[in-house]
């Protein structure tokens, strides 16, 4: 079995990509539902029975969708920055310690 080795650059990355994929997910939803109201499925007159429950059922879901996918968004965000945070620490720790066996091998 091979060595496991923690490389923080790829924690980098992978930070990123969550970072960059909160960002798609938010951008991606906002234009899905952009144009999804009471106004644009044309029930806002009332006019029929469905008219009127669309016009009801349609602004609470799409909230509850919206506001899902914000969580969503914002979560994937944290992770995005926990995985950098933890690359920049991993880095630094990392510079620490060749300092230290420098130190060392000098005294």
């Amino acid at each position: 079995m091979g060595d496991v080795e923690f490389n923080a650059e790829s924690w980098q990355r992978s930070g990123q990509a969550y970072v960059q994929e909160s960002s798609d997910l938010k951008t991606a939803v906002d234009a899905a539902v952009a144009g999804l109201s009471v106004e644009a499925l044309g029930c806002n007159e009332g006019g029929h029975l469905v008219d009127m429950a669309l016009a009801i059922v349609v602004p609470p879901v799409r909230d509850a969708f919206l506001e899902a996918c914000q969580n969503l968004s914002q979560n994937l965000q944290t992770v995005g920055e926990s995985l950098q945070e933890t690359a920049a620490e991993y880095q630094q720790t990392e510079a620490v310690n060749t300092q230290a066996a420098f130190d060392l091998e000098v005294d």
